[in-house]
């Protein structure tokens, strides 16, 4: 029964705690000082009331929604949300549990602060940005194949949802910094305005059902990347022109597979072919423009990893003499062409010590 599952969760956590302790071996003895405690708590306070005012961030569109428009439509959201936002999140946040120890380490030396977290946020923009313009496109075959034709009704709450979920993905490095320079007092602020300002925009257009729900979201989402960008540029002092150009490959990207997947769209729905043919001609598409725009106009913070990847390909000995060739030219391509954002170089700092 359901105290399987109590049982399963609470074993869970046990033998996380067991082999953890393996890994660490520290003394078990207890301590009666308050020395030893007093920055964790005072740190590990903050980082509670930021948790849960995120907490409420994250399920007020549920809460309200549930409350407001009723459990049917609260469905049809919670399907296009989780459809969307899963992914995303299993993507950056895998990202950000590495990135957070890696900026703790550094969080004294600005030069690599900046660095890091310009390298990390612009990366993932790059990639989820352009995804979330697929998603939309693509919006009713992705519906109709993993959720079926029952749930339609979700395909522009979807759409709008591509606008505000790789916002929160990209904000995440942020976040990260704030927690890794202990800045928190900040983080609070911005959680409580957040708060503020979501429930202000949910009252206003309620009146319009989930898109209007959804659209709030957009725009309350919109104002919070502005909003980290104050904290990133008061806490490291990157300037505001360099962290709105975080976004500049992602959404070059983005138009470009959003465009090329909407003439696909357009050349194959006349035909109506079965959905998943359909989406896969989507996906398969919107991969080629993505690997195309991504190769001939690289990120200044993609070249490295697209050079090592060319070294690595370039020692295979089994490839033919004509792919080491095609290989040797778009590395010359790679040397030869500045960077997308070779105006900033005066941030780019050794990431690792």
């Amino acid at each position: 029964g359901v105290w399987s599952l109590v049982v399963a969760s609470l074993a869970q956590q046990f033998f996380a705690a067991v082999l953890s302790y393996a890994v660490a071996r520290h003394s078990l003895q207890f301590i009666f000082r308050r020395e030893p405690y007093a920055k964790l708590l005072g740190y590990g306070s903050r980082v509670s009331v930021v948790g849960f005012l995120e907490f409420i961030n994250g399920n007020l569109d549920t809460l309200l929604i549930g409350r407001l428009l009723g459990s049917v439509l609260l469905g049809i959201y919670n399907r296009a949300y989780m459809l969307l936002y899963l992914p995303m999140y299993f993507l950056t946040n895998s990202l950000a549990r590495v990135a957070f120890p890696a900026f703790s380490k550094i969080q004294n030396d600005l030069p690599r602060v900046r660095a890091l977290y310009l390298t990390s946020s612009t990366l993932v923009a790059t990639v989820v940005l352009p995804v979330c313009a697929g998603v939309a496109v693509a919006a009713p075959e992705l519906v109709q194949v993993l959720l079926g034709p029952r749930w339609a009704a979700s395909v522009p709450i979807l759409r709008v949802l591509c606008l505000s979920i790789p916002l929160s993905m990209t904000t995440l490095f942020a976040g990260v910094v704030a927690d890794a320079r202990a800045n928190l007092q900040q983080k609070i602020i911005l959680n409580l305005e957040f708060t503020a300002l979501l429930g202000s925009l949910f009252w206003l257009l309620k009146g319009y059902g989930l898109a209007g729900i959804a659209g709030a979201i957009g725009t309350g989402e919109i104002v919070r990347t502005f909003l980290y960008m104050r904290i990133t540029h008061r806490d490291i002092g990157i300037p505001y022109a360099r962290l709105l150009a975080i976004y500049k490959p992602g959404l070059l990207n983005a138009a470009a597979v959003g465009l090329g997947l909407l003439a696909v769209a357009t050349a194959i729905r006349p035909a109506h072919l079965p959905p998943l043919l359909a989406l896969l001609v989507l996906m398969a598409a919107g991969a080629v423009v993505l690997a195309a725009v991504i190769l001939r106009w690289p990120s200044h913070e993609l070249r490295p990893m697209l050079q090592q990847a060319l070294n690595k390909l370039r020692g295979l000995r089994a490839l033919p003499a004509s792919a080491q060739l095609g290989l040797a030219r778009y590395t010359t391509f790679l040397e030869r062409r500045p960077g997308v954002f070779a105006a900033f170089d005066a941030f780019d700092q050794p990431l690792v010590p």
